[in-house]
């Protein structure tokens, strides 16, 4: 009978320290979760920049000729 009720402490003391550990651990690894970048977001990041990218030389087209760039021409 002892034997019995001195298993059953034991196994208190291991489990309580064990299930503290977990959710700890649980937590930590959430809030890992949520400050990484995965890969798909930055796939994302990076066509959403190809975009803003491809709409700046849209824009430069329009506005920017060669002969505005070329300082080199006669002002006469």
């Amino acid at each position: 009978m002892e034997n019995l009720e001195l298993f059953k402490e034991m196994i208190n003391y291991l489990i309580i320290p064990l299930f503290v550990w977990v959710w700890r651990t649980d937590r930590k690894l959430k809030e890992i979760e949520l400050t990484t970048i995965k890969h798909q977001d930055l796939k994302d990041i990076y066509k959403i920049l190809d975009e803003i990218k491809k709409d700046i030389h849209s824009l430069n087209d329009k506005f920017v000729t060669p002969k505005i760039c070329d300082f080199r021409h006669k002002t006469n």
